[in-house]
């Protein structure tokens, strides 16, 4: 169960920083 957790908390964290580093990429455009 734990497992289950800690790989959704890790999708949710490296989503976010992918959705960071496409607004940093549409502002330099």
């Amino acid at each position: 169960m734990k497992k289950l957790l800690l790989l959704l908390f890790y999708y949710l964290c490296l989503d976010w920083l992918l959705s960071l580093m496409r607004k940093k990429m549409d502002l330099k455009l």
